[in-house]
């Protein structure tokens, strides 16, 4: 429990730190030996407090150059929904209706006012996904650029957090599926791009919606009750891995709460 509460101290401190400004993305933060100077405790517990705010997505490291904060902090808040998620459970559909919800906004702020500079990068992105073996890859570029779009950066940060979630337990790979399945999937995407170039009238039905409801129609016809099983496998490997690192899940629920209040 000691070595428990040395740990916290050092990421509470870090935390703390990044929150007030002392670190700035991308900036470095004091060394082993200094914290463990600082804190009067061995460079382990230090190294092991530093892995869990990088296993978090705070920080960031290359050999030889030491920690830094990290630069897309959407890693971070990724990785504390996935263990929020893990104590309720939680359903692919749940996943797909609140990405749903953050890309129709999106869609709504961006929609007549992106420039042709922008127009031009979407119109590229859902032509490529006709051509190339990397649809995937396209398809998650043309969601991020889209979050991006709404000009808000809590949008942008929280839509990449969570599709991160989701992209590791959809089950089907593009290769997977139909020619047909793919071609109107990738309509959707055409459909978009020719809805953010309108004006900000009144459309018939808006694109976005429409995109989701053809995922998920096309997601449960291959893998029957998905939409609605629980899938928390993704948030439990997280929590396995924090536990590892010497920690319950009840401490380190606390341990996330604490540094959010931070």
């Amino acid at each position: 429990m000691a070595l428990l509460k040395e740990q916290q101290q050092i990421v509470y401190y870090l935390a703390a730190n990044i929150k007030n400004g002392e670190y700035g993305v991308n900036s470095k933060i004091p060394t082993e030996k200094q914290l463990s100077e600082q804190f009067h405790v061995n460079r382990n517990t230090v190294r092991e407090s530093l892995k869990i705010l990088q296993f978090m997505g705070v920080l960031s490291s290359s050999q030889g150059s030491g920690y830094r904060v990290a630069d897309d902090m959407s890693n971070a808040l990724s990785s504390t929904m996935q263990i929020f998620l893990a104590s309720i459970g939680y359903t692919y559909k749940s996943i797909s209706e609140i990405r749903e919800a953050l890309e129709l906004k999106s869609f709504i702020l961006a929609r007549g006012k992106i420039s042709s500079t922008d127009i031009a990068y979407l119109d590229n992105l859902v032509n490529a996904m006709h051509t190339t073996e990397d649809i995937a890859t396209v398809d998650a570029e043309f969601h991020k650029a889209l979050a991006k779009l709404s000009g808000n950066p809590i949008i942008e940060t929280v839509t990449n957090a969570i599709a991160s979630i989701s992209e590791s337990y959809i089950l089907i790979p593009w290769a997977n599926l139909s020619n047909s399945e793919k071609e109107e999937l990738i309509e959707t995407h055409h459909q978009i791009l020719q809805g953010l170039t309108q004006g900000g009238g009144i459309i018939d039905e808006n694109p976005v919606s429409r995109h989701y409801s053809l995922a998920d129609q096309i997601l449960e016809a291959h893998h029957k009750n998905l939409l609605l099983s629980s899938v928390p496998d993704t948030a439990n490997m997280s929590l396995n891995q924090l536990i590892e690192s010497g920690l319950s899940g009840e401490e380190i629920l606390q341990l996330i709460s604490k540094i959010k209040d931070n």
